[in-house]
């Protein structure tokens, strides 16, 4: 038997006129109600049983949105997943993942995630609305527009046009076309440049050292026989074109020392003498030079020693006693005690010059880039020879504390006059048994810290000559101790040198050859002909600088094994790195913050809209249910159109084409009623 339509209230914000035409023509609930029956809008469980809507309505509203919500989740996953992944990776190299799988595979993975739940969100949304929307009357074609929204993006475009942004689901339609091209951005986020990594597995170093001496040097009638390895050194800074170089180990050719760092080294020293040169006349008989009086006065030149008039130099520009022929001195030297040079530029004008090599400490910042050393000095310090202990000695208080800074005060050394490299007088070694060992004595100890500091156990030797205590000999950690065995610092000079810069260059005259030329030593030539060849204490300086720069690399190679611990620096290394560009990745972002905002907008609204809907329809004896009506083909097969209406609009739909049902629909209007059957749609305007 079948039911009648129940009664129903005016429809809010639809007048009573339009709300009865509803009632008359669709045979709604005013007969039921004319006859004083009660009725609830009832639907069918799946058992065939009836329960009511009202008592339920409330725990369906919080369930119609589950898998929407479970979305919402898996898109806000998805998000954080490329930002995650993206973020852990951001700098590295290419990651070896098994199957050769990119992250570019995983940023995909992860978007199209992102996609799925996006655009089930949207649909499932848009869908919606189209039901809400009839709360009111209002055109079919809306109805048709929404749901060809919900479907894709060329509908979602044709509801921007029809909607024209006058409500929430034109946000809608805008991130269902977006999400269009999530895929292509998303593959922007990465890009491959090429990097430079460092390697954590090695390390690169570069050679100094703290103790150089020299190892197995003869000694004969008391004087150091200068190692060969010493010599060729010498020889190499004189002759060498190409200077022997720092062995740095750095395996791929590029690598990098943060920081500055010392050695023991030798630095070279010279100073203009020309001022002290002295000139004492002689005549002599020049019959057999050309085009010149019968008598001249040739000079001889003088650099005098003020410590010692024995050790003067002079040049003695007569070449033999009474005669002069057409060969002159030019050029005399020595080696000791300083490497001492007097020239003739012409017949009137002389230089001369005085240099020295001794033991330094130089600093350097040094790195390795395509395959070459690049080694910058930073400054140098001159090692003062300590007597007493015969060693040339400093300590480095860059490297020390204040407190122990302190300590060294009340020890008595004075660090303002030397603020870093100090004259030190603790001797440091190394013994196979005790391994490093620290000695020394409170020769300049102030008397009130000899309690303190110094070991009176131990008989004294001489004037205060107590042993320093273990603790006072450590002040000063080894690795900044900087000393050189004091015959390896003074033999150069005494030994080597002494023999190696002595004696003279003759120029020789037009008379034997085409023009004049110089003869002497290998040694003195390389003085004579260094740099420009013109004499100048430039030309001087840096002949005596590449000698020092050879004889420092010797030294940084050869230092004492126990005390040359290499300077450490990062290997470098060429590699593909993954880089994020991260104004791409918004593009992501905001599709989710908008779908977001999307969401709880409908969830809102659609609450708001059901309950305003449910009131229109509810009466004292009347309970309207809660729907959940979205995108299902089932909603509009079994809650389409009323028989009323399909009656009314039987000549409208007679077509069987879809644009034509398009045209027609604009001018037909629908709301959503509610019958003992559930809510129908039923047709309420126009329909010509």
């Amino acid at each position: 038997m079948d039911r009648e339509p129940s009664t129903v209230s005016p429809l809010m914000g639809t007048s009573a006129d339009s709300l009865s035409t509803v009632d008359m023509r669709h045979g709604t609930l005013d007969a039921r109600k004319a006859k004083g029956d009660k009725l609830t809008i009832i639907e069918r469980s799946t058992d065939g049983s009836e329960s009511s809507t009202s008592s339920q309505s409330w725990k369906w509203s919080h369930y119609i949105w589950w898998l929407e919500t479970l979305c919402a989740v898996l898109a806000i996953g998805a998000f954080i997943g490329i930002v995650a992944t993206v973020e852990a990776f951001d700098g590295s190299p290419l990651p070896e993942w098994p199957y050769r799988v990119s992250i570019n595979a995983f940023i995909a993975s992860y978007s199209v995630i992102l996609k799925t739940s996006v655009g089930l969100i949207l649909a499932e949304g848009i869908s919606h609305i189209k039901w809400t929307n009839l709360k009111r009357p209002g055109s079919l074609r809306s109805f048709w527009v929404h749901d060809e929204a919900s479907r894709g993006p060329w509908g979602a475009v044709h509801l921007l046009f029809n909607d024209k942004g006058r409500h929430i689901s034109s946000l809608g339609a805008i991130i269902t076309v977006l999400i269009l091209f999530l895929e292509p951005f998303s593959q922007q986020i990465i890009s491959f440049p090429d990097c430079d990594l460092i390697n954590n597995t090695v390390v690169a170093t570069i050679p100094r050292t703290n103790l150089y001496e020299f190892e197995g040097a003869a000694i004969t009638g008391g004087v150091a026989i200068v190692p060969w390895d010493v010599r060729n050194s010498v020889n190499q800074g004189m002759f060498a074109t190409n200077k022997p170089q720092v062995e740095v180990s750095c395996n791929s050719g590029n690598c990098t020392f943060p920081g500055t760092y010392s050695s023991l080294a030798f630095c070279s020293v010279c100073n203009d003498m020309t001022d002290s040169l002295t000139k004492e006349n002689r005549y002599a008989n020049i019959s057999n030079l050309t085009n010149a009086p019968d008598f001249a006065r040739y000079p001889n030149v003088t650099l005098s020693n003020p410590e010692d008039k024995s050790s003067n130099l002079t040049l003695q520009i007569v070449t033999s006693v009474g005669s002069v022929e057409e060969n002159i001195r030019s050029l005399v030297a020595r080696g000791y005690p300083a490497i001492e040079v007097i020239r003739a530029l012409d017949p009137e004008t002389y230089v001369a010059y005085s240099c020295k090599i001794s033991p330094c400490v130089r600093s350097y910042e040094g790195k390795v880039k395509n395959g070459q050393f690049l080694e910058t000095q930073q400054s140098e310090h001159m090692i003062p020879r300590n007597l007493m202990y015969q060693a040339f000695r400093v300590a480095d208080l860059d490297c020390l504390r204040d407190s122990k800074k302190d300590q060294l005060r009340e020890m008595g050394y004075d660090l303002e006059a030397n603020p870093r490299w100090l004259p030190y007088n603790v001797t440091v070694g190394f013994n196979k048994t005790s391994g490093i060992t620290y000695k020394g004595f409170c020769e300049y100890m102030p008397e009130d810290k000899i309690d303190k500091f110094c070991n009176k156990t131990i008989a004294a030797i001489g004037n205060q000559r107590y042993p320093l205590t273990d603790e006072a000999a450590k002040i000063v950690p080894a690795e900044c101790v900087y000393s050189m065995s004091d015959m390896a610092g003074t033999s150069l000079n005494s030994n080597l040198f002494r023999h190696l810069f002595k004696g003279d260059i003759t120029e020789w005259g037009e008379m034997w050859t085409s023009g004049p030329s110089a003869n002497g030593s290998e040694p003195l030539m390389a003085i004579w002909n260094a740099g420009s060849g013109n004499g100048t204490l430039e030309d001087m300086s840096a002949l005596m600088r590449n000698i020092s720069e050879t004889l420092t690399t010797h030294v940084r190679h050869n230092g004492n094994g126990n005390f040359s611990q290499p300077f450490t620096g990062e290997v470098h290394y060429n590699s593909t790195c993954i880089s994020v560009r991260w104004e791409w990745i918004t593009y992501s972002g905001a599709i989710v913050a908008f779908t977001l905002i999307f969401f709880i907008w409908v969830v809102v609204q659609a609450k708001v809209d059901q309950a305003q809907l449910r009131k229109a329809w509810e009466s004292h004896d009347t309970h309207a249910p809660f729907y959940d009506f979205k995108s299902s083909a089932l909603t509009l097969l079994f809650h389409g159109l009323d028989d009323n209406s399909r009656r009314d609009l039987v000549d409208v739909g007679s077509t069987n084409r879809t644009s034509e049902m398009a045209k027609r629909s604009k001018n037909i209007d629908i709301q959503l009623v509610a019958t003992e059957r559930g809510w129908k749609l039923a047709a309420v305007g126009p329909q010509g």
